[in-house]
């Protein structure tokens, strides 16, 4: 199965820069609506099949405001891309400033918990629902001294497969996907001293997500994907099942 992304309605968070970004981009060229969220429009990039819009994830209102413009315009919503998020603190748990901390749980779970919770309904409209749960390899595996993020992207896990456990009689797909060290400002944020012409750059990485989104089936739903491991596949006409995941 190979999904026509053509004329899908598609929410990015986080699409001001990154992956949120380079993924708004190549989903406008596939011919996909696109609605590009963030906490300012500044950024977001100019094209005709995307809606740039500004949105705080943790504003539940602002949230319910683009949620209504997608139903009023399109009746539905295809693909639920959760991008959006913040490195926080990092250093000891002993010693994390306790309000970065909470900063870092409201954006990156909590924030992801209202825009997903109210867009279920939108996703239930679809022939074939789509939710990718950005991750990391610190929300799989703990790491000293990466605190407020490592915390909070174990919470996206745990977000990703409930939801794939709830809303798998409704035909609609959830999946976490660990994009791995990425040349973007959260990585730079997070290595100063990291040469990042070493690594991929978030339009290899942002390719990886639209392969998940063509290929994906409800099969799949539950599964944890690594950018990495799909690099490989992306000339390759391999079917979902055969994708490799952790």
């Amino acid at each position: 199965m190979s999904r026509d992304l053509s004329n899908s309605i598609v929410l990015v968070t986080g699409a001001s820069r990154g992956i949120g970004r380079a993924l708004a981009l190549q989903l406008a060229e596939l011919g996909a609506v696109v609605f590009a969220c963030a906490r300012s429009e500044d950024g977001i990039p100019s094209h005709e099949r995307i809606m740039a819009r500004a949105c705080d994830i943790q504003d539940e209102r602002a949230v319910s405001s683009v949620v209504a413009e997608i139903e009023g315009a399109h009746g539905r919503l295809d693909i639920l891309v959760n991008n959006a998020s913040i490195l926080g603190p990092t250093g000891t748990l002993e010693t994390l400033d306790i309000q970065g901390f909470r900063d870092a749980m409201r954006i990156n779970v909590e924030g992801t918990y209202i825009i997903t919770r109210a867009s279920i309904a939108l996703l239930r409209q679809s022939d074939s629902g789509v939710i990718l749960n950005l991750s990391s390899s610190v929300g799989r595996k703990p790491r000293a001294e990466w605190g407020a993020y490592c915390v909070s992207k174990f919470g996206v896990e745990a977000l990703s497969g409930i939801l794939a456990a709830e809303l798998h009689e409704d035909g609609i797909i959830s999946v976490s996907v660990n994009p791995g060290g990425t040349a973007t400002d959260m990585r730079a944020e997070a290595y100063p001293e990291e040469d990042p012409t070493t690594l991929p750059t978030a339009d290899e990485v942002a390719s990886t997500l639209v392969l998940l989104a063509r290929r994906l089936t409800l099969e799949q739903s539950g599964r944890l994907y690594s950018s990495r491991t799909l690099f490989e596949h992306l000339d390759r006409d391999t079917d979902a099942a055969s994708l490799p995941h952790d």
